[in-house]
């Protein structure tokens, strides 16, 4: 199938345009896109410039180029709109109904979005970043500052799911991994005795497990199908005897896992 160009197009970084243009394109199954980031077009020599990388994808694919944009300025919106794209802009569908309903028109401020981000959150971030870091695999276990902890076997998802919180939502995660020296008994290790309450569980399912760690190391006993059969089981035992809530991760997002924890484990972002 002919992959259908999908352009991003931000007078900022484009993180939000990409997160709901994508969002968007996960509800069109056995569609194939090649993506093309553009952010801070701030200008009409820019804008004219994305234009004919447009209408340059359209000629060569022959097919319509998508469009998804975040684009203040006027003049810059219009001249984006003028190209051979099917042109999505997020201000163009939201901005101009909620100044009617609201009976007000909006500021039309560019990256007004980040300039709302206050210095104490920038802290938060920092501050958090540090925390997953050197707190990832247990490197240091003063684990009671933590907002949660993430417990699972070697590449189940934690240090990512880690970073992830830190970054979105500013929450101090501390991450234990699972090792053989756990696996001897299914009591919680000492360093969790006073923490159990903030322990959140992380599985893979084996054969997913069985090819992260092959990537990883291929064709050790490490990576091994009935070494990852004989973690996965036992990790879910020692969730299930410690009551401990877990979750599946063996193909789902880093952004599902943590919407998911944040609602089963109750957690309250410092920021969103």
């Amino acid at each position: 199938m002919q992959a259908r160009p999908v352009f991003f197009v931000s007078d900022r970084t484009g993180l939000t345009t990409q997160a709901v243009g994508d969002s968007l394109l996960t509800q069109f199954e056995g569609i194939t896109v090649k993506r093309v980031f553009l952010p801070y077009i701030d200008n009409i020599r820019k804008a004219k410039h994305v234009v004919e990388r447009i209408n340059e994808a359209a000629k060569i694919s022959h097919i319509r180029p998508l469009v998804f944009c975040t684009l203040m300025d006027d003049q810059i919106r219009e001249v984006i709109k003028a190209s051979d794209g099917f042109v999505l802009d997020y201000f163009d569908q939201f901005v101009g109904p909620l100044e009617e309903e609201l009976g007000m028109l909006s500021s039309h401020v560019v990256g007004r979005a980040h300039a709302m981000r206050s210095d104490q959150q920038e802290r938060d971030r920092t501050d958090a970043v540090n925390f997953a870091l050197v707190h990832d695999d247990a490197q240091v276990s003063d684990f009671h500052k933590a907002d949660i902890i993430l417990v699972g076997v070697s590449r189940s998802g934690k240090t990512p799911v880690s970073l992830y919180f830190a970054l979105k939502f500013g929450l101090l995660v501390g991450n234990y991994p699972l090792t053989e020296d756990d696996f001897g008994s299914f009591d919680l290790p000492p360093c969790l005795h006073d923490v159990g309450h903030l322990l959140f569980g992380l599985s893979v399912i084996p054969n997913r497990l069985h090819m992260m760690r092959q990537a990883r190391m291929p064709n050790s006993r490490y990576a091994a199908q009935d070494t990852c059969l004989h973690e996965y089981t036992w990790a879910l035992q020692f969730f299930e005897l410690n009551h401990i809530p877990y979750m599946d991760n063996s193909h789902t997002s880093i952004e599902e896992v943590a919407s998911k924890i944040l609602q089963k484990a109750g957690l309250e972002p410092k920021f969103r």
